[in-house]
């Protein structure tokens, strides 16, 4: 299982740079963000000053010996079904990335139409990307605008704190940067297999003070927390690979998230930064 490192929400702050970026220039595209986000996929380290929900163990069983503890095939594929009918949640990760700490959080529908990527990449700024009837807003730090369009000192200032119409043309650069398509990349079958879940251990716990399973990948050590009730994944932990990069990826409000609308005063992006 390679739930963690398969589509970390690290990869949006690449998509989202190399996207806005092309605001500035002609020459970027929107191809190259997404080649950037398939590229980029790394593990969430989380870091150990970011809380988290609290967890304690419970029992544990190997998958099938315990029939108070359903197998891991069983919990995955109700975890699949789950969020397919889900409308909404949150997602939070921490991750770093050659030394620079970047902080993601996408909150909103499953699909992405009505959503919030809010992303943060230390010295380079911060911005928030919302998503609304097909539109696309930004609100960025200077840092942010400097490090990512180039945007002289003047105009970087003039935009700062601004929501700013974004070209249509970052779509094709979201599509893929949401809750549901981190999901089904995540625990889909193309992701972890019947075979590998077989394999896999199962135990009870409790996640944030409530009921939920914890599923332990055999070979990886990887773990999947659901709950219990519902079987909508709480928190994918583990390691990407042969880097040891350890992280965690958090899921809270499902269904609960507010509907989203555009901001007002959102002015368009200077001329001089292109189309």
């Amino acid at each position: 299982m390679r739930t963690v490192t398969r589509v970390a929400p690290a990869a949006a702050v690449a998509a989202l740079g190399l996207t806005l970026a092309a605001c500035g220039s002609s020459s970027s595209s929107s191809s190259s963000a997404i080649a950037s986000r398939s590229s980029t996929s790394s593990a969430a380290a989380t870091s150990s000053s970011t809380p988290s929900p609290s967890t304690s163990s419970s029992t544990s069983a190997t998958a099938g010996s315990n029939s108070a503890t359903p197998d891991a095939t069983t919990l995955i594929h109700e975890a699949r079904a789950a969020y397919k009918t889900a409308k909404s949640a949150a997602l939070q990760t921490d991750t770093v990335n050659d030394g620079i700490r970047q902080k993601t959080d996408l909150t909103g529908t499953l699909d992405g139409s009505n959503q919030d990527l809010s992303v943060s990449r230390g010295a380079d700024g911060s911005a928030t990307v919302r998503t609304v009837d097909g539109g696309y807003f930004v609100k960025g730090d200077k840092a942010f605008w400097i490090s990512t369009t180039k945007a002289p000192e003047a105009t970087a200032l003039l935009l700062a704190g601004k929501w700013v119409k974004a070209p249509g043309s970052m779509a094709d650069s979201l599509s893929g940067l949401t809750i549901r398509s981190f999901l089904d990349e995540s625990i889909g079958p193309g992701n972890i297999t019947d075979a590998e879940l077989a394999k896999a251990t199962t135990r009870t716990t409790t996640f944030d003070g409530k009921p939920a399973y914890v599923i332990t990948d055999a070979k990886t050590g990887n773990t999947i927390t659901l709950d219990a009730a519902t079987k909508y994944v709480l928190q994918f932990d583990g390691e990407q690979g042969t880097s040891k990069t350890k992280g965690k990826v958090t899921l809270t409000g499902w269904n609960q998230q507010p509907t989203l609308t555009v901001p007002p005063g959102a002015i368009s992006a200077p001329s001089s930064m292109g189309n």
